[in-house]
Formats: structure tokens, sequence, C-alpha cells
């Protein structure tokens, strides 16, 4: 059965530091969407980045010739900020 709405989910629970990414033409993260939950969690998100380049769709951010130059580097940066290494 497909779900239009999803279910409920507690993201008051959430409590560990975020970094969200997205990008201009990515069909399934939905900027409305996305602006909704920085609003509902905004507590948490430690990077909320926005790729700047107009055609980078979802799948580019694994697959794209630029992904580690746009999106990669800033990942790897991230998380080593917050695992200490």
């Amino acid at each position: 059965m497909l779900l239009v709405t999803p279910p409920p989910f507690p993201l008051e629970n959430i409590r560990s530091r975020i970094g969200l990414f997205r990008g201009p033409s990515d069909r399934l993260a939905d900027p409305a969407d996305v602006d909704d939950l920085v609003k509902r969690i905004g507590q948490v998100v430690a990077l909320n980045y926005y790729v700047p380049q107009q055609t980078f769709q979802h799948l580019d951010f694994v697959l794209g010739s630029y992904a580690t130059d746009i999106v990669h580097n800033t990942m790897i940066q991230f998380v080593s900020n917050y695992s200490g290494t």
C-alpha cells in the first residue's frame, strides 16, 4: 500500500548532529520538504549544505563527475569534525 503521507516520526528525539546535503535539481529531496525538516530539527543541524551546481541531482551525490570536489570533500570534513579524527 502506497502512503501519500509518511507515518509520524518523533524528530524531537534526534540528538546527534546532522549534516544535510541537497542539490537544486534533486527530485527525491523536495526543497520544501528539506526546509520543513530544517525548521523541525534545526537545533541539531550542524551543516545545511546546498550544492551550487544547478544541474546537480540525487544520483550525482554518488556518481557525479564533480561529486568529490562539490560534495565529498565537504562531507569528509564534516564527519571528521564530529568523529575526533
